[in-house]
């Protein structure tokens, strides 16, 4: 496994594990023994888009189905997704309004964008909470790191196209021409995805930014966390997020931010992070020069802004989704 993410066998095997355990959950307990008004929670997309293992909902009028929404990222950006993802997420969300007496998402965004899909493909507006995923308490300005011995930047997530590793590669192969030895270092945690060819190219065959870029694998929270705090500013350049944990992460580690312009990001950046555009490698250029500045002016300001956040907990994540179903 590469950074923070698991292999996709081990990600198989569990979810088989999660199936099987629900499945064997039924079995136990059969539909007709559930308790009158029970609350059905579907956490996850899984199987989502068979939306015949949802029937036995029909025959259960007074159990209340809540389901989370992580994204509708195959849908509005199909070119991201593998070859018919987008109609297996338009399959799950039908499921959802179908069945769904309220629905729980990880942002504003996401919760804007799954009601206006869901009218528009002719299902109502359910009651809807919106609860940040919390950080881990790994995760703080105090605790252990590393001493780079030079100016460090951290990527967290799958290299695969929408994440933009590309933007950033090309753009350190620009530094490399321009500053030689004293380019920064990029790191790059999170495992290999599917079509990321171009990418991965750069990362095997371009030898002028091998010594300047890293990948690294098999990070527990903890070491992830460590990293963190190590890094002179973690860079998120994507094009599309349903969240984007790593933002919150670096801010309650106390590490500056720069990420892209979209909506989500604003949503849970919003008063600490900059903001660029994904495709203005100029912009991203000179960001990641003036932050490798030691004391410069943009790298102090950057640090300012972080004076005081408070970090999204798990407490803080469950307190409006437990509103919602105590109000169903």
């Amino acid at each position: 496994a590469a950074g923070r993410g698991p292999t996709r066998s081990s990600t198989l095997r569990r979810r088989r594990i999660q199936a099987e355990t629900v499945l064997g959950i039924f079995r136990a307990a059969p539909v007709a023994a559930l308790p009158e008004g029970s609350l059905y929670l579907h956490t996850s997309h899984l199987r989502l888009d068979k939306p015949e293992r949802f029937d036995w909902l029909y025959t259960r009028a007074d159990v209340r189905p809540v389901f989370f929404v992580h994204d509708l990222i195959p849908i509005t950006h199909p070119e991201y997704g593998r070859t018919g993802e987008a109609e297996r997420h338009r399959l799950r969300m039908r499921t959802i309004g179908r069945h769904a007496a309220a629905i729980i998402v990880n942002s504003a965004d996401t919760g804007e964008r799954t009601l206006a899909h869901l009218a528009a493909d002719g299902f109502g507006r359910p009651p809807l909470a919106v609860g940040h995923l919390g950080v881990e308490p790994a995760f703080g300005r105090e605790g252990p790191r590393f001493a780079p011995d030079r100016p460090t930047f951290l990527v967290c997530g799958t290299i695969e196209p929408r994440k933009n590793h590309l933007l950033l590669l090309h753009l350190w192969r620009d530094l490399v021409e321009r500053h030689g030895p004293d380019t920064p270092r990029l790191v790059l945690v999170g495992r290999r995805g599917w079509e990321a060819e171009n990418v991965v190219d750069l990362l095997e065959r371009c030898e002028s930014i091998r010594p300047h870029v890293v990948e690294v694998s098999g990070l527990s929270t903890h070491g992830l966390a460590a990293l963190t705090r190590s890094c002179t500013a973690l860079l998120m350049p994507s094009f599309t997020e349903g969240y984007g944990i790593p933002i919150v992460e670096a801010a309650a580690s106390g590490v500056p931010v720069v990420a892209s312009d979209i909506a989500v990001h604003r949503e849970i950046g919003a008063g600490f992070a900059d903001f660029l555009d994904p495709l203005d490698g100029l912009g991203w250029r000179r960001a990641v020069e003036d932050l490798s500045r030691p004391g410069g002016e943009h790298r102090e300001a950057l640090a300012r802004r972080l004076d005081g956040y408070v970090a999204p907990s798990w407490p803080a994540h469950f307190k409006p989704a437990d509103a919602l179903l105590a109000a169903l």
